[in-house]
């Protein structure tokens, strides 16, 4: 294939956390292999670099993988102008600033700001350094906490007393914030003669809005690969608790603006602050439907099933955006199945199992609990996993007990060891395959199992109350941890409750998958259509 050639087929796929780049990976090498050229760009945060240390390196393997594949490790916090020295640093190509908006008096006053902000952080620091140094951090800390606090009132107070003014600072400040992040794509974009840009959702604020706002100045189309099932519900039920969130402090926003509002069951908050909702709309880059995702600018979604299409276009999206392809996770699923006996034989013995126990899955979960969870019945992920251990000693005789962790808590893997559970870090969606009882947190993984037909539990710890699986005889769900406990108990391989969900499941099964090995070609397909 010509350079020329390899130009007008080339892709950018973009992730900005550690699921999303799992979810990304299979899809950016396989596209590599059919002569794509892909550039595969993780946005992060320097400021919690940490949690994204394996991305980083997992980054570097995908560099070095494929031809025709590069990653792009790009920081969001360097600058106001983001991130434009990290671009130059990985192409080595000139970068030209496109955005000329700071010219005009808004950004200059702002940029008056954030350099007034920059000088009270570095002076923070440095106090904090100090009272490290002469020992009296523990003051600091109790005089950060009141500091804190009055900043909370201060700014309910001035949402709910000075509604306006606040609005108009915050937007101020914000607008110059998704500015940023437009002229960061845009300068990425220009990069390179893209096609097309691959992306794993769209949800509102800065990020996903402003790729695509970018795109279509280009007339680069977006397509969305979603690898999670989220409508309105589930956005609403995990923001309307949060104070930010409360329309009483969202009063003009809400009144200007009352799609992004909701009430329901004596809650009303809107789908972000005020200052973000004016951003959005001053932008042009505000969705039909605020509250559910994928409802944005992007040209086609990608649905990887009947069920997933029936879900999204219940939800609101209109139909002649969804294509239903399959997808490349489960192109691996469909293989996987086929060679279950010899997956099943190379995983014991990468884990060090014993006998030929079949294989209990569990899907880990983020940490949930640094929130506010009011009906949650357990304050820290430690207490989850010691509940989730002793209740699995039932089972232990008749499985492997194996936890994947989600990749943005790895932790809980080392939280579930001292109760016999082993820890995996293959993929998901090469695990559940092998597995013949999987269970999942409300998790998107899933819809996996159901393609699958392994009987799974969907313990809904956390109490988000979701129906994507209701009726679903191969997912039994459960909130309350009694009712887990009896559940676990009745799953043992032999079990009637375990064999009636296992017929079921295989007779679903093809609702809830395309499992011919295709997927692929169907999305190349799509991207192919787009291109035109």
């Amino acid at each position: 294939m010509s350079s020329a050639e390899q130009s007008r087929r080339a892709l950018l796929l973009v992730a900005s956390s550690p699921s999303d780049l799992s979810e990304l990976e299979g899809t950016a090498k396989s596209l590599a292999r059919r002569g794509y050229e892909i550039t595969l760009g993780y946005f992060y945060s320097g400021s919690s670099k940490q949690a994204h240390i394996s991305s980083l390196e997992k980054l570097i393997a995908l560099n070095e993988s494929e031809a025709g594949l590069r990653t792009l490790a790009i920081d969001v916090d360097q600058s106001q102008q983001v991130n434009h020295a990290s671009i130059k640093a990985a192409t080595g190509q000139p970068i030209e600033r496109t955005d000329r908006s700071s010219e005009r008096w808004t950004d200059t006053m702002l940029a008056r700001i954030a350099k007034f902000r920059e000088s009270l952080i570095q002076l923070w620091i440095g106090l904090r350094r100090w009272m490290q140094n002469n020992g009296s951090l523990a003051q600091y800390h109790v005089f950060l906490t009141c500091i804190r606090s009055i900043r909370r009132r201060v700014s309910r107070f001035m949402m709910i007393r000075m509604p306006l003014p606040y609005a108009v600072i915050a937007t101020l400040q914000l607008l110059r914030i998704y500015k940023s992040y437009g002229s960061m794509f845009d300068t990425l974009l220009g990069q390179k003669n893209y096609q097309v840009i691959l992306t794993p959702e769209d949800v509102v604020g800065p990020f996903w809005p402003m790729l695509i706002k970018a795109g279509l100045a280009r007339r680069i189309p977006t397509v969305i690969l979603p690898y999670t099932l989220a409508n309105q519900e589930e956005a609403f039920k995990s923001l309307r608790i949060q104070q930010e969130f409360l329309t009483k402090y969202n009063r003009l926003a809400a009144y200007l603006f009352p799609k992004w509002r909701m009430k329901k069951d004596g809650y009303d908050a809107v789908r972000l602050p005020a200052g973000h909702v004016l951003v959005h709309q001053s932008l042009g880059i505000a969705p039909p439907d605020p509250w559910m995702m994928n409802s944005g600018n992007a040209k086609v979604i990608c649905v990887d099933s009947q069920a997933s299409f029936d879900y999204f276009a219940q939800a609101g999206i209109p139909k002649q955006k969804l294509k239903i392809t399959g997808s490349v996770s489960q192109d691996s699923l469909a293989q996987l199945l086929r060679a279950k006996a010899e997956g099943l034989n190379r995983l014991r013995s990468e884990l060090g199992l014993a006998g030929e126990k079949p294989l209990l899955l569990i899907s880990g979960c983020p940490n949930q609990l640094t929130g506010p969870v009011p009906q949650c019945e357990f304050a820290t992920m430690k207490d989850v996993a010691d509940h989730l251990g002793e209740s699995l000693r039932a089972l232990a005789a008749d499985y492997h007990l194996v936890v994947r962790p989600h990749p943005n808590y790895l932790e809980f893997g080392d939280l579930l060891k001292p109760h016999g559970v082993t820890v995996a870090l293959t993929p998901t969606s090469q695990l559940v395959p092998l597995c013949d009882l999987f269970i999942a947190f409300a998790s998107a993984t899933i819809r996996w199992a159901a393609a699958c037909g392994i009987p799974t539990i969907n313990y809904d710890i956390f109490h988000y109350g979701y129906a994507d699986f209701a009726g679903t005889e191969v997912v039994s769900t459960v909130s309350a941890s009694g009712d887990f406990v009896a559940l676990v108990a009745d799953m043992k391989p032999c079990s009637d409750r375990y064999q009636r969900a296992r017929t079921q499941g295989q007779v679903d099964a093809a609702y809830w998958s395309v499992m011919d090995g295709r997927g692929l070609e169907r999305i190349e397909q799509v991207i192919n259509t787009v291109m035109c």
